[in-house]
């Protein structure tokens, strides 16, 4: 929408092309009649289906490394570890993941994404703090770096 706004020059109405795998995802529909108080308005009901920002606070972890499958390995057992340090809390703290990133390789670098979902960040923060705590006795840990975003505006 706003691309559209921008181009036409003077008199002369501009044309915007989309190209998308998916032309009949709603937020391509409500782009394409300009209507971004109905994106909104359903953009927040599925937010608050699948408990997404705002009604939820997230946590992305990103790990990186060199190795295809030491990377996949290490990532598994740190997810392991957050699950098992979550579920103490009576499923308070969703761990989702982990996952290929979806730039799954950047730089010779593999990616792999963790999230962790709470109503409750400082909770979310105390479950994330011991399971960091415990990779940090993990052979082999520092062939991965853990990146963490706290609220992230994407998940790249």
């Amino acid at each position: 929408t706003q691309v559209a706004g921008r181009a036409g020059r003077g008199s002369k109405p501009g044309r915007v092309f989309l190209q998308t795998y998916v032309p009949h995802h709603y937020a391509v529909q409500y782009a394409q009649a300009h209507d971004y108080i109905g994106f909104y308005k359903k953009e927040i009901r599925v937010r608050e289906v699948l408990r997404f920002p705002p009604h939820c606070r997230l946590i992305a972890v990103l790990g990186t490394g060199k190795n295809e499958e030491t990377t996949a390995d290490l990532i598994k057992g740190f997810t392991r570890t957050l699950k098992n340090f979550a579920h103490a809390h009576d499923g308070k703290v969703m761990v989702l993941g982990p996952s290929p990133a979806p730039l799954s390789k950047i730089n010779d670098q593999y990616r792999w994404r963790v999230l962790l979902r709470s109503k409750e960040q400082s909770l979310m923060r105390r479950v994330l703090q011991r399971a960091m705590e415990e990779f940090q006795e993990v052979k082999g840990r520092s062939h991965v770096q853990l990146i963490v975003d706290v609220d992230p505006m994407d998940l790249l």
